[in-house]
């Protein structure tokens, strides 16, 4: 992966681990990890499939309508 992002605490109870390459500035790939917490797992597949062939900055401005919409 070019960069790992987690969000949340195992800790503490729930948490989200995702992961994406980028080559040529688009993302290329998308993974994730959910932790204790069972519904993430669909809204964080469907913003795996979003995300793949968009720029970083393309990917930021994604939000909730976006994944719903999907």
């Amino acid at each position: 992966a070019s960069a790992v992002g987690d969000v949340g605490s195992i800790v503490v109870g729930d948490a989200l681990r995702f992961y994406i390459s980028v080559s040529g500035g688009k993302i290329t790939q998308a993974k994730f990890q959910v932790f204790n917490c069972a519904d993430q797992v669909a809204s964080s597949s469907a913003l795996t499939e979003v995300v793949v062939g968009k720029t970083f900055a393309e990917a930021k401005q994604l939000g909730p309508q976006e994944i719903c919409a999907h």
